[in-house]
């Protein structure tokens, strides 16, 4: 399981979801697709929240 922080350049490209800080998977959490032109992860919802590859 990859888990990064906002504003980090991303591991790998495809899908990535955003997820607490132990990794889980939220009601609200918002799905983003990274592909190779994305210079970094996004911003999430809300500060403390991590970004995970599915």
């Amino acid at each position: 399981m990859i888990i990064q922080n906002p504003g980090e350049k991303p591991a790998m490209i495809g899908e990535w979801i955003e997820v607490d800080s132990n990794g889980n998977i939220l009601p609200d959490s918002k799905q983003v697709t990274i592909t190779p032109d994305d210079g970094h992860l996004p911003p999430t919802q809300k500060p403390g929240r991590k970004w995970r590859k599915l």
